[in-house]
């Protein structure tokens, strides 16, 4: 390959002509980093700029090329080609047996030969010690007409300068944070005045402020301005280009891209805790304090005065099974995105073992990029905002424990690639049967004061005080007592009466009180719960609706009335009405039409698909 051709395999961009052709955006706020990076070069080293992703290292050196074509001052940079390069672009377009080591080789030493000087920003300059780069990077940096410009993670560059000494010499680093609030708001400003001028789109200060305040409150993984920035060009390419873009735009977008309530995030709009409380309730039977827990977080949500520092929320959530502690959690996500799909599970259980911190948290010697980076960051990647469930809690390591103390404490945590995670938008959920263990009496049959010293006790056998004490709330969840099994059977029945088989033929389902009491004296259980509740609902009415529906296929918009003949429940398709009177049949018709249905044999388990219930 000659020289010219190792050279351009190489380029991703020419930075240098998009200057000219004013292709090169521009960024704002960063004349402090920008004179940084040219006073650097000056000395004759090579700078390399670091940070976090999202807080603009791309656009400052890019700003840098973009004065320097048109600035003499720039002396090192000035009408030079100056070529963005990427190790991971040219790997990932590498042929079978091509080597990246072998690659860069030919690459500096074409830079070398070449008569023209050149200026090469390398964008993932860490990666030269994932592929062992290090001495001909060494040798590229050395070269009079070359000037060498990096960036990098952190973590990243820190471990490639310190193996090697050439490097450490030569190489300075320059790093970048996330602006404050005020300077953030200087940025945007500025970008959006840019956007007018170039583009002819409006942004009004309001959209601006909202982009910052949703972005800050709700997209903790992400940093700013980027996040902000993503927003506002989100919105404006879902807006007229003769209107401009208001706070409204901006909360209709992020409501659409994240598939969050509007009453969450709209500060016009008034949440009703009552209304609320109400609502899971009627979900969550027999845990008030579990109920008032999540419902007073929502509410510190929607009022924008969560604690910035830590996650949105950490709960623990204690007591038998069955008593609903997952299903809050698949209730919240419900709640806050629509969809209880949006939960992140993980089920600590299989995070006993002694090296499984690493197997969560990542392991920093692992070969495999996920493996590094480790199963927490890879499973919230794409829920900035979500509810994690750790079911099982308690059996995790010790060490799984102890590496949530940091997380906890700062709202994110460092993985073993050596990437920032930020977990501040995150709410989690641990679950834990420990109230239940090492008691001859099973968890929740105390009563009073020795309920909660059990509890305590044994919450202390299996988790340390520092952790303990590191949760918003450790909530206890009671066993259902009759009562409560009764409300979460006529729950369960009425969900049976919304699936699609019957929405879809437009069934309308009934049941009688007796059946409800039948279901609650065969699954009423202390130690499984509502689980037991939904397997007898399954197998007792469950099969018996769709032995009739499948058998006699009642026509559409009949009623089924679900009662009990002797001591089992049978399903019964009422007769439709002409005149839209009264459809209960009478007595006779009813014992005429059950005797039809009684020789047949219950069976156990029909499966799922969703007009509401109706009571005789």
């Amino acid at each position: 390959m000659n020289t010219s051709k190792s050279i351009d395999v190489w380029v991703e961009r020419e930075l240098s002509a998009d200057a000219k052709r004013k292709r090169l955006l521009p960024a704002f706020e960063v004349d402090d980093d920008v004179n940084r990076l040219a006073s650097v070069i000056a000395c004759g080293r090579v700078p390399v700029i670091t940070g976090p992703s999202g807080v603009g290292k791309t656009a400052i050196v890019h700003e840098l090329i973009r004065r320097s074509q048109s600035d003499a001052g720039f002396k090192q940079l000035y009408k030079r080609r100056v070529i963005q390069v990427s190790i991971d672009r040219r790997h990932m377009a590498s042929k079978v047996g091509e080597s990246v080591g072998r690659m860069f080789d030919a690459f500096v030493e074409s830079l070398k030969q070449s008569w023209r000087p050149h200026v090469v920003f390398i964008r993932d300059l860490d990666l030269a010690y994932t592929f062992d780069l290090e001495s001909a990077l060494a040798s590229l940096a050395e070269c009079e007409k070359v000037t060498l410009i990096g960036e990098g993670s952190v973590h990243g560059i820190a471990g490639l300068l310190e193996d090697t000494e050439s490097l450490q010499r030569k190489f300075i680093t320059v790093e970048v944070e996330e602006p404050d609030h005020d300077r953030t708001i200087r940025i945007l400003r500025a970008w959006t005045s840019h956007q007018r001028e170039s583009e002819n789109r409006l942004f009004s200060d309001c959209a601006v402020q909202e982009s910052i305040a949703l972005t800050h409150r709700f997209l903790g993984r992400d940093l700013m301005p980027r996040k902000a920035i993503d927003l506002l060009e989100n919105t404006s390419a879902n807006v007229p280009k003769n209107v401009t873009i208001e706070s409204s735009h901006v909360i209709d977008r992020f409501c659409t891209t994240h598939r969050t309530p509007r009453m969450l995030v709209e500060p016009r709009i008034r949440l009703d805790l009552g209304a609320l409380r109400e609502e899971y309730t009627r979900e969550i039977v027999g845990q008030p304090e579990a109920i008032d827990a999540i419902v007073e977080m929502i509410g510190i949500i929607k009022a924008g005065l969560s604690d910035h520092r830590r996650p949105m929320g950490v709960f623990l959530l204690v007591g038998g099974s069955g008593v609903g502690k997952t299903h809050l959690a698949h209730l919240l996500a419900k709640h806050l995105f629509a969809s209880p799909d949006r939960l992140v599970r993980i089920n600590m259980a299989d995070l006993g073992a002694g090296g499984d911190a690493d197997r969560l948290f990542g392991c920093g010697s692992a070969q495999e990029s996920a493996a590094r980076r480790g199963m927490l960051t890879m499973r919230i990647l794409g829920h900035p905002f979500g509810v994690v469930l750790l079911d099982e809690f308690e059996k995790a390591n010790a060490a799984v424990h102890d590496r949530f103390l940091q997380l906890i404490d700062e709202g994110a945590f460092i993985n073993g690639d050596g990437e920032f995670v930020p977990c501040r938008s995150l709410i989690f959920i641990a679950t834990s049967n420990a109230g239940a263990l090492g008691d001859a009496t099973p968890f929740g049959f105390k009563t009073g004061e020795a309920f909660g010293t059990a509890a305590k006790c044994a919450l202390e056998r299996s988790f340390r005080f520092e952790l303990l004490n590191r949760f918003d709330r450790i909530i206890q969840f009671k066993p259902l007592d009759r009562s409560a099994n009764r409300q979460i059977v006529r729950g369960e029945v009425e969900k049976l009466g919304r699936r699609f088989g019957l929405i879809q033929r437009h069934l309308v389902l009934q049941a009688d009180d007796a059946v409800i009491d039948w279901i609650v004296e065969k699954s009423f259980d202390p130690e499984q719960g509502a689980r037991a509740v939904r397997r007898a609902v399954e197998r007792w009415l469950t099969t018996e609706l769709a032995r009739v529906m499948v058998q006699e296929f009642p026509p559409a918009a009949s009623r089924i009335s679900l009662m009990l003949k002797g001591d089992q429940p049978v399903a019964v398709v009422l007769p439709n009405g002409d005149d839209g009177a009264d459809l209960t049949p009478s007595p006779a018709t009813l014992t005429s039409q059950i005797g039809r249905h009684t020789n047949h044999r219950v069976g156990a388990g029909f499966s799922k698909p969703q007009p509401a219930i109706q009571k005789p």
